[in-house]
């Protein structure tokens, strides 16, 4: 008998020690199960992808195995982290000098950034503050 899995999920009978019979089909049924989830995790699902593969973000991937998935997954994070957003400074956010790479805006009066004693204001102006507030 062939494993549901991944179709679906097998509904097992419990059995009752002293009770029910247990049988060689009983077993090699799990077997299959088993077989059948470990074939769809694949062997390495826990090791790292060391940040490299292929990421897209245009359509709906069916991946081999969910180390595979799990690869994207992790490079389309690094992809973001190291190219867009990273406390370290990251890379260049815009690649051409005609490509916005980051817009800063307020509603408000409220400063647009602020580091140390140096802010953008409201207006966009770079202000340095020397004890005082922008």
């Amino acid at each position: 008998m062939a494993a549901t899995y991944p179709s679906s999920v097998k509904t097992f009978i419990n059995k009752v020690d002293n009770t029910d019979a247990v049988i060689a089909s009983d077993v090699n049924l799990a077997y299959e199960e088993i077989t059948a989830i470990e074939t769809t995790i694949g062997v390495t699902p826990a090791v790292s992808s060391t940040w490299s593969g292929s990421f897209s973000t245009t359509s709906t991937n069916n991946f081999n195995t969910i180390g595979a998935r799990l690869n994207n997954i992790e490079y389309g994070l690094y992809t973001a982290y190291n190219n867009r957003v990273s406390t370290g400074g990251g890379s260049t956010i815009a690649s051409t000098s005609t490509t916005v790479g980051l817009t800063l805006s307020t509603s408000g009066s409220g400063n647009l950034l602020s580091a140390g004693n140096t802010v953008i204001n409201s207006s966009g102006n770079i202000v340095t503050l020397d004890g005082g507030t922008a």
